[in-house]
């Protein structure tokens, strides 16, 4: 299984320099323009760097450089550790990945690429400008190759190339990211008054679903990939609507129209008729759509969320953040949030909260101190009512020194 175990951030808005540990449950948490929607979605642009249209989309959809970079810096970059499981002798390869982009006359370009072994510095790839090299495992050593300026990154483009097959695995990894924030679940009668299109309600011809898409607007196609499985996964996946929707609760359905479009409905085992996903309630479109989210994508390398509370009734939050826990043997989880509940809900708030505050325009990290948060809660029942209550800056740690930026440095196999 291959996980994403740890996020590395340069020159972001107002992050200067990060690096974050998501190795397990992460909570990011701090004050309104901290940076923690900000590493969500560098999540989503790392993913992106798998897309062979990776430039295009960084423009279309995150607005490039313009938006993203840092005030008086020249370029920007990602990086993220991955693990690669099963390889030789049945242990754990960790390799750092990293994308340095910067400002050119026509738009934004790769300055520096690599691809690196953590473990002994053995170099898979690494590119800077046009120039760069590829590691060639049957000549142990490195093959040059010429950067054409494309709308791709170099790892997506050697990853089909390339003898070393670490680099199509990484790629894969970054592609295994999935990012969510709060699903679409505006009501019907509002969608119809403001003439907004309404996916997650709504019907539409039935394509295949490995994951469930950006704010849930595939929740239907989700539905008919889940409903497809063996009778024993469709039981668990049943029961685990269950807990959220109640004993009431007999089954989700995904049914085609005249027109040949599919649409989700569910049933009740006390009402006569079956319920329209456009006349479910906010809580129970958000429900179904944590469980197909929890249900598909077992590519998945880590899962992050924005606000998970939105939408939900307390009980049906503990129940999300639950199958959370549950999850982080699959895939490392990242939750950004600004409720309290949330907080209350984290089993080791010492190893998983990770608090942002802005400092003088730059983001700063800081983690609570354990032995201090247990003296408190001597009087408080839980850090998230410490929060509530106005004492958090009382139980933070130093400020995090973010580590030296990884990649490219190594030579030799």
């Amino acid at each position: 299984m291959n996980r994403i175990t740890q996020v590395r951030i340069r020159n972001v808005r107002a992050i200067e320099a990060l690096d974050l540990d998501v190795s397990r449950m992460t909570v990011l948490i701090g004050e309104n323009g901290a940076g923690k929607s900000t590493i969500i979605e560098c999540l989503e642009v790392l993913r992106k760097v798998a897309n062979p249209r990776f430039f295009a989309l960084f423009y279309a959809e995150h607005l490039g450089l313009p938006a993203l970079l840092r005030k008086g810096a020249t370029s920007l970059s990602l990086a993220a550790t991955v693990e690669l499981d099963g390889s030789e002798g049945g242990g754990t390869t960790r390799l750092s990945y990293e994308i340095e982009i910067g400002d050119g006359v026509g738009g934004g370009f790769v300055v520096r690429e690599a691809l690196t072994s953590e473990a002994d510095g053995v170099v898979a790839f690494r590119s800077n400008g046009a120039q760069g090299q590829v590691w060639n495992p049957s000549t142990s050593q490195h093959d040059p190759f010429h950067f054409s300026f494309t709308d791709e990154a170099n790892l997506s483009r050697l990853s089909r190339h390339a003898a070393d097959g670490r680099i199509g695995r990484v790629l894969k990894a970054l592609e295994g990211i999935e990012v969510h924030v709060a699903f679409d679940t505006l009501p019907s009668w509002v969608a119809r008054g403001l003439q907004l299109p309404q996916p997650i309600r709504g019907s539409g011809h039935l394509y295949p679903a490995t994951r469930l898409e950006l704010r849930g607007r595939n929740l239907t196609h989700a539905w008919a990939e889940l409903r497809g499985r063996t009778s024993e996964e469709w039981r668990y996946t049943c029961d685990l609507v269950r807990l959220g929707l109640g004993d009431r609760f007999d089954s989700v359905n995904v049914k085609a129209d005249p027109g040949g479009n599919v649409y989700l409905s569910v049933r009740f085992n006390d009402l006569p008729d079956q319920i329209l996903a456009s006349q479910l309630s906010d809580g129970q479109i958000a429900w179904l759509a944590f469980v197909a989210m929890v249900r598909l994508n077992p590519g998945r390398s880590l899962l992050a969320i924005d606000e998970p509370e939105q939408h939900l009734h307390p009980a049906l939050l503990r129940r999300v953040m639950q199958m959370l826990k549950e999850m982080e043997g699959e895939a490392p989880v990242v939750i950004a949030t600004h409720a309290d509940s949330v907080l209350s809900m984290v089993d080791d708030p010492a190893a998983s909260l990770r608090i942002l505050e802005l400092q003088r325009g730059r983001a700063v990290v800081r983690r609570i101190d354990g032995p201090t948060l247990q003296t408190w809660l001597e009087e408080y029942s839980d850090i998230g009512d410490l929060r509530a209550s106005g004492y958090l800056s009382l139980i933070l740690a130093e400020e995090e020194e973010a580590g030296p930026s990884v990649g490219g440095t190594g030579t030799g196999p």
